[in-house]
């Protein structure tokens, strides 16, 4: 199934929902810039700049300031011709400038998705007998959020939140599984990058692709990973280890970036040691993880296109026109949406693991 591709000709639109009920026209009509930040393992950002100034009146129109008050929750559709869902959230800041150097009274709205809720306060308390993905609904579900975890198998005798945010914790637990932590409306997930899913977008450079800066680069960790442990009851040696074949997906390409410097230099191994594991199978499962992370990089690229709101992190999307070399499905690590004078344009950071 091919990929859709950006409309060439067609106008920029966005809708804006503010609890749930669709912007005044008039309040919409004020709305002079809009950008969506989007990165892995992070929250989403919103921002939108208003016009305060009501020239007919000639005063300022103070229900802007209250319409968006911290906490609000908001929805926003982006697109050319018609619009997609791309965010769902909540006002955390409000930046007014009067009589500002860059033009008439506005105000500069943030919002972000409730990703960031994992981020208020530190917490010192300890988790018993749980899995990483039964810890992740926990957190979700104290939060008013439902949990989307991949199960995981390993039960942690001890997990200690020691003076860290529930993000942080939930990163932490995510690192050794090469898992990521993001959130959707009110969905929080705990999950593997989805590597193999099928592009959503197709960009071919010279049509809707503007700009594509690809780096290819050796990967010096190693074509194998091993793990190392110790079992104080059986005082044995704990050991897991990955290699070609272990990779979560190819995108596509037929030679992983470790196999081709292996084969260009020299095969090398990468040694982690003084792992706390529970037996084997968690030292594989950790070794196939690091391998995992240490692939995705192999080429890392930055682009530029006419504005998609299919494009988000977390996504596949196919480029094509740059060279056999670099042509392919990439992995989308981060994505920036604007509207604004010059239209709608969307940039990204994308990563990709093999050839």
């Amino acid at each position: 199934m091919s990929a859709p591709v950006t409309p060439l000709v067609g106008i920029p639109r966005f809708t804006l929902s503010i609890a749930k009920v669709a912007a005044d026209p008039a309040l919409k009509a004020d709305i002079g810039s809009v950008e969506l930040c989007e990165d892995l393992n992070m929250p989403a950002m919103l921002s939108f700049s208003v016009n305060l100034w009501d020239g007919m009146r000639m005063r300022l129109n103070e229900a802007y300031l209250d319409q968006f008050a911290l906490g609000t929750p908001l929805e926003m559709a982006l697109g050319i011709n018609s619009e997609t869902a791309v965010f769902t959230g909540e006002v955390t800041a409000l930046e007014p400038a009067f009589g500002g150097i860059d033009g008439p009274d506005s105000l500069r709205v943030r919002a972000y998705n409730r990703l960031h809720r994992l981020q208020f306060g530190n917490r010192q308390r300890t988790f018993q007998n749980k899995t990483s993905s039964d810890i992740a609904a926990e957190i979700g579900n104290a939060i008013g959020l439902t949990a989307a975890a991949e199960s995981t198998t390993e039960k942690h005798p001890h997990v200690t939140q020691n003076n860290e945010t529930d993000l942080a914790l939930l990163l932490r637990l995510a690192w050794p599984l090469n898992y990521e932590v993001s959130v959707e409306d009110k969905t929080l997930y705990f999950r593997k990058p989805k590597l193999q899913d099928d592009p959503v977008i197709s960009l071919t450079y010279r049509r809707d692709l503007i700009q594509f800066t690809p780096r290819q680069r050796v990967i010096a960790d190693g074509a194998k990973v091993e793990v190392r442990g110790w079992d104080v009851k059986t005082k044995k040696l704990i050991l897991g280890k990955a290699g070609a074949g272990d990779e979560t997906a190819k995108m596509g390409g037929k030679q992983t970036g470790a196999e081709l410097s292996a084969a260009a230099f020299t095969s090398a191994t990468r040694t982690i040691p003084g792992q706390i594991l529970a037996d084997a199978d968690a030292a594989a499962q950790m070794a196939k993880a690091w391998y995992n992370r240490q692939q995705s990089n192999f080429i890392e690229a930055q682009g530029e296109c006419a504005g998609s709101p299919l494009i988000r992190a977390g996504k596949t999307i196919d480029i094509a026109g740059v060279g056999k070399a670099f042509s392919g499905p990439y992995y989308v690590v981060s994505a920036q949406h604007t509207i604004g004078p010059t239209g709608y344009r969307t940039r990204f950071e994308v990563t990709r693991n093999s050839v």
